[in-house]
């Protein structure tokens, strides 16, 4: 039984309630996880991440399709940022404000999700494409410099210029960097 409380329209906390009942069917390390370290389920326009603060989880309705295995992994990648921080102290930027730890996040974000994905429904469609996302060295950095650029966009105090500067130094020390040496993708099941 989830003690997580469901902020939202009536579809949305069922189709929560579904995932989360699938999770603890399925994957019941992950539900653990998720009970543990998120406090609350919200329905936003803007879905598909976590507040490490606050401990909410945020999603969108018009992101869930009637899948409720692919929502239950996602909660899982969503935990899996949180334990990241909590138990190891891994934070999202290195010392220069560059996201390379907000890659390892990502890189064991989308490990776990698959993991859960493969007890919950191995035969979603999804399973093969986060196994090819997993493995190109270049497709999650990717991921996280379109997400970030679209953040700088929306900052009305982020002039183009500056923008594009901050991107160009990503994309350098990105290119650079030996994301391998972390392992296989995903938290453990120890």
């Amino acid at each position: 039984m989830s003690r997580i409380s469901i902020e939202g329209s009536d579809e949305f906390k069922e189709r929560t309630t579904e995932a989360l009942n699938l999770l603890e069917e399925k994957d019941p390390v992950n539900f653990r996880r998720l009970n543990r370290h998120i406090k609350k389920i919200v329905e936003s326009q803007n879905g598909g991440f976590v507040d490490i603060q606050e401990r909410v989880f945020y999603e969108s309705l018009h992101r869930l399709d009637d899948n409720a295995a692919m929502y239950a992994a996602c909660m899982a990648h969503e935990t899996a940022h949180l334990v990241l921080t909590d138990r190891f102290g891994l934070d999202w930027y290195d010392e220069d404000r560059i996201p390379i730890s907000w890659i390892k996040h990502e890189r064991v974000a989308y490990g776990t999700e698959l993991r859960s994905l493969k007890r919950i429904d191995p035969e979603n469609p999804r399973v093969e494409k986060l196994k090819a996302m997993i493995s190109d060295p270049i497709a999650i950095p990717g991921r996280i410099l379109r997400d970030l650029e679209n953040t700088l966009k929306a900052d009305p105090n982020c002039p183009a210029e500056t923008r594009i500067q901050i991107l160009e130094d990503i994309q350098r020390k990105i290119a650079h960097y030996n994301f391998s040496k972390y392992g296989p993708a995903g938290l453990g099941y120890t």
